[in-house]
């Protein structure tokens, strides 16, 4: 996979607090009863809410910043860059990147993961959202 997203590429040294994480195998067979032998490790999907970061919006990269909100903001409680891919679209009343307005509220869902060159943790963003939950119309980031 040779792309931008090549360097967020899910491994054990990526793991931060704060995202969804499943692990599967067998636990039959292992010395310790309580033990699991790791076949496959699944980083999942899951949505924070928080606020756009002021003249954080760069619609060229495809960035923006936010601060996390509630629980999760306790975990993760620095500003997390938003990478938006081709694949990402807006929802519940967001219907471009334009509509990103400084402190909105918003949820984005997506991959949290560590930057392995900087260190900071980022959101590669599936789903940004409006908090507008009657407006089921979607578009795509372009």
């Amino acid at each position: 996979m040779h792309n931008a997203f090549s360097q967020f590429l899910f491994s054990s040294s990526g793991l931060v607090a704060g995202q969804s994480v499943a692990i599967g195998g067998p636990a039959s067979g292992a010395a310790n009863a309580s033990a699991v032998t790791v076949n496959r490790v699944t980083l999942r999907n899951w949505g924070f809410v928080g606020t756009v970061v002021a003249g954080s919006q760069n619609s060229g990269q495809g960035t923006f910043q936010m601060k996390i909100n509630g629980f999760a903001g306790q975990l993760i409680p620095e500003t997390v860059t938003v990478y938006l891919g081709n694949k990402c679209d807006f929802r519940f009343g967001l219907g471009a990147f334009t509509d990103l307005t400084d402190g909105a509220n918003i949820r984005v869902v997506g991959l949290l993961l560590k930057n392995s060159t900087s260190g900071q943790v980022v959101l590669l963003a599936r789903h940004v959202d409006g908090l507008n939950l009657t407006d089921s119309t979607t578009a795509a980031f372009e």
